[in-house]
């Protein structure tokens, strides 16, 4: 277990998985802000990446979610909160 721990840090998950954590975390508190969703997911994200890589990898996930219409944003800026489609 704890092998396979590590292995995860290094890695991350999957950004499908990143994706299902965003919906679920959405699901449970609608109008979340970027920053609260970074925060959840920063510790499943590869652990070599450093902040700002890990802060684009989540724009560009929000990005593809809010493409094809699963989630979407109110407001813009620090001010926007995500919801789900």
């Amino acid at each position: 277990l704890l092998a396979s721990q590590m292995i995860m840090s290094k890695k991350g998950i999957t950004d499908k998985a990143c994706e299902e954590l965003i919906i679920s975390t959405l699901t449970t508190f609608p109008g979340t802000s970027r920053s609260r969703i970074a925060d959840l997911i920063s510790d499943y994200l590869p652990s070599f990446m450093d902040e700002t890589q890990k802060n684009k990898k989540l724009s560009n996930l929000l990005q593809q979610m809010k493409n094809v219409n699963r989630i979407y944003a109110s407001g813009t800026g620090k001010g926007a909160r995500w919801y789900i489609k």
